[in-house]
């Protein structure tokens, strides 16, 4: 035991004068409730160096939104017992949910069917700001695994399916190329009723992951599944998010270069780029530099050096990592070609926009 608070009864003691002076209790001991008291306890020993991974109480804490925002604010982990009626906030705040109808719809762990088995939760639990007041509280998910378990909680399907492929996108990034297909084929599985660009959304990612793992029938079946259903989506007037033809460009460029076509890879990743809407602008900086890099992989040093002109143009207005990434990548290639003069030019211009930290 490290420490200790007492707790006083706000009436049988607290407003017993006579009580308070027999037991000796100072007067300067006002009321406290065992939650104001247990953040009191873990703040001191935070503040003391004193480290703690996580926090466990029961009822009497959970219900409490202040003591949860006070070690979410200090980035400590809980799990704490809440009463089965209290309402949870998800989706963002815009759903209230009863817990224990949350808990009953729960899968007991991942890899059951519900969530793909690729799935690990991280540490963390349901944690909510204290400016909602009980018995709300706000869930935030401390891992992808979390988001997909609320929102199939919530039957939120379009959550979901999206979440699942948003993971799929990361494992396709990372080189996880079969990861990334359970997880794009999860995702399409949750979706059956999807609408056409719903479907063209879902199945580009397919097609983008099965071309990673060299599977190019199925590939090329998954991109022209995507393409028909865009085709059907192109007369409606409501877009899923930013999936548009610019967006199943690029996910053809991709499959063609994962199944060595580079010159049609860079075609496609060239109809893309024209067909981009300019509020894109992140995305337009991270695909022009990788059209840069793959105009540069067939021999096209000129054509590259100005696709990465255009890169830049939307750099220093952007904050992206992967971005970052793309202009490192570039420095590296155009060094050895410094005697050309586009590259020259290129690599003049670009150590006055790009941070010195990315020189390499």
């Amino acid at each position: 035991m490290i420490d200790r608070r007492l707790y006083l009864p706000e009436h049988s003691w607290c407003s017993d004068p006579e009580r308070r002076l027999a037991a000796g209790i100072p007067e300067g001991i006002q009321f406290a409730t065992k939650p104001q008291l247990a953040g009191e306890m873990i703040t001191g020993a935070l503040d003391a160096g004193i480290t703690a991974s996580w926090v466990t109480g029961d009822e009497a804490y959970g219900q409490d939104p202040r003591l949860r925002a006070a070690l979410e604010a200090r980035g400590v982990g809980y799990v704490m017992a809440v009463a089965c009626s209290m309402r949870v906030m998800i989706n963002h705040g815009r759903t209230a949910v009863r817990a224990d109808i949350i808990a009953g719809r729960l899968p007991p762990r991942p890899g059951n069917g519900t969530v793909p088995a690729m799935v690990r939760r991280g540490r963390g639990t349901t944690t909510g700001p204290g400016s909602i007041p009980a018995p709300a509280a706000t869930a935030t998910c401390s891992s992808a695994a979390e988001a997909l378990e609320l929102a199939g909680a919530s039957e939120d399907h379009l959550t979901y399916c999206t979440t699942l492929r948003g993971m799929s996108v990361q494992a396709v990034d990372l080189g996880h190329g079969r990861q990334a297909m359970r997880l794009a084929d999860a995702a399409a599985a949750a979706s059956p009723q999807a609408g056409p660009r719903m479907r063209a959304f879902l199945a580009g990612q397919q097609a983008h992951a099965a071309a990673q793992i060299g599977e190019r029938d199925r590939a090329l079946a998954h991109l022209r599944e995507a393409e028909v259903a865009m085709d059907k989506a192109a007369s409606r007037e409501k877009a899923f998010g930013s999936y548009d033809p610019s967006s199943l460009n690029y996910h053809t460029s991709q499959v063609r270069y994962e199944l060595g076509d580079v010159r049609g890879a860079v075609e496609a990743m060239q109809r893309s780029d024209n067909l981009r809407h300019d509020v894109y602008r992140r995305t337009r900086v991270k695909e022009r530099a990788l059209l840069a890099e793959r105009q540069f992989a067939v021999g096209h040093l000129e054509a590259a050096c100005a696709t990465w002109h255009r890169a830049l143009d939307d750099y220093p207005l952007v904050q992206s990592g992967r971005a970052d990434q793309r202009m490192t990548a570039m420095f590296g290639l155009i060094q050895p070609h410094l005697k050309n003069q586009a590259a020259r030019e290129l690599h003049e211009r670009a150590r006055a926009v790009v941070p010195a930290s990315l020189l390499g």
